[in-house]
């Protein structure tokens, strides 16, 4: 008899989840006290997000244009996916530029504690507890969506377009290599080191976790989700509120982007095991 199968996964899920929240709740992870220092001026997030919006909505035209001209994947999927690929890392680049002009202090408040290898394993250790949290409340919201009528569900963009090119061996295993690297660290730094610390600095903790957690759940909508898109914001919202939690507790981008990168790491693993 097997203890692990694909049958049994909700069941695993739901009491990992509850012994996670039990022992969070026991060792008061959600208490957060915000340490004093120098607040991050309004234009910091600001100018990081216009970048954000002018990066990803010019780099994928020229990208196509790119591919076009080498007469290969134009419209795609395979197109699709090298396209988000390299916005991903153009993203990136831009931001981890844009960071380093700041000034010594607002630099050290966005990275954080910096001893990699004590910080990556917390934050692997704050995605095991929390993984199973996420996804149970997704989907509980997907069976509450359900049961008011049948609605056409959709996947979350970046899993469709790793299913979509599973045929492709390189491409799929460069965007699996994406996934787990380039967008964690380019949204923990995006939504953690700049919108959570500053929002942090006007509403506190809690408000800044909130806040932030929205906007994350809300950058991650798609029409292609359909019905799909409540679950999936649900799901998101929780895991950018554990994410910000970890970031304020731990004290460190390296940690949170470890964190993330494991749930990333997490969903890849159970589409190519097929638990979906």
């Amino acid at each position: 008899m097997e203890l692990i199968s694909a049958s049994n996964i909700p069941f695993i899920l739901v009491v990992a989840s509850v012994c996670s929240v039990a022992i969070a709740l026991y060792f008061k992870i959600f208490s957060v006290t915000l340490a004093p220092g120098q607040k991050m001026k309004v234009a910091s997030p600001c100018i990081a997000l216009l970048l954000y919006i002018v990066v990803s909505g010019f780099t994928p035209k020229y990208v196509g244009d790119a591919l076009s001209w080498m007469s290969c994947h134009r419209g795609s999927q395979e197109g699709a996916a090298i396209s988000l690929a390299i916005t991903s890392i153009v993203l990136l680049i831009v931001l981890v530029g844009f960071t380093s002009v700041h000034e010594m202090a607002i630099k050290q408040r966005i990275v954080g504690e910096t001893a990699i290898i004590k910080k990556v394993l917390k934050g692997i250790l704050w995605a095991i507890f929390a993984f199973p949290v996420s996804i149970v409340i997704a989907q509980a919201v997907h069976a509450l969506v359900d049961f008011f009528g049948p609605f056409a569900h959709g996947e979350q963009l970046p899993i469709a377009l790793l299913k979509s090119i599973r045929e492709h061996t390189f491409l799929f295993w460069f965007f699996v290599l994406l996934i787990v690297t380039v967008i964690p660290a380019l949204e923990e730094l995006l939504f953690r080191g700049y919108f959570q610390n500053f929002f942090g600095d006007w509403l506190g903790a809690q408000g800044a976790l909130f806040l932030t957690s929205a906007l994350f759940a809300l950058f991650h909508y798609s029409g292609s989700q359909q019905a799909s898109n409540i679950e999936l914001m649900a799901g998101l919202f929780v895991a950018s509120y554990l994410l910000g939690l970890c970031y304020f507790r731990e004290k460190s981008l390296v940690a949170s982007i470890a964190m993330h990168a494991s749930f990333n790491a997490f969903s890849v693993l159970f589409l190519i095991l097929g638990i979906q």
